[in-house]
């Protein structure tokens, strides 16, 4: 499934530099929306 959503945005499989690039933008965004995980770590250390 994963594979068919890439093809269909034309991202290169083969392309090691391409799908790490998409992970990291994709950590980036859920970093921005899921404010409540910047004080998840803080507070398990507690």
């Amino acid at each position: 499934m994963v594979i068919q959503v890439l093809n269909e945005y034309n991202v290169d499989i083969n392309n090691m530099d391409s799908i790490d690039m998409l992970i990291s933008e994709a950590k980036i965004a859920q970093l921005q929306c899921d404010y409540f995980a910047l004080l998840k770590k803080p507070l398990k250390t507690l």
